[in-house]
C-alpha cells in the first residue's frame, strides 16, 4: 500500500463481487486497482463528462442497461 493511500471497504452481494474480481482479471489487473478505477472514472462522468471515461465505465454502464433492458 502507497504511505499516503487509505483503505476503503463497501459491501458486494456474491454476484456483485465475482462479476468485478472477473472482469478486473480478464483486463489483468488487481481487483484493488479495478475498482478504483471504476469509483474515478464515475466521478468523471457526474462531473458534467469534461474528461473522458475509460473503457471499464463504459463497459459496466452497456451491461446495466442490457440487463435493465431485459427486465
Amino acid at each position: 500500500m502507497r504511505n499516503n493511500a487509505r483503505e476503503v471497504s463497501c459491501y458486494l452481494s456474491i454476484e456483485e463481487a465475482a462479476h468485478f474480481r472477473e472482469v478486473a482479471s480478464a483486463n489483468k489487473i488487481s481487483l484493488s486497482r479495478y475498482l478504483r478505477q471504476c469509483l474515478l472514472d464515475y466521478e468523471r462522468l457526474i462531473d458534467n463528462g469534461t474528461r473522458a471515461p475509460s473503457d471499464f465505465v463504459l463497459i459496466e454502464m452497456e451491461q446495466r442497461l442490457r440487463r435493465s433492458i431485459e427486465v
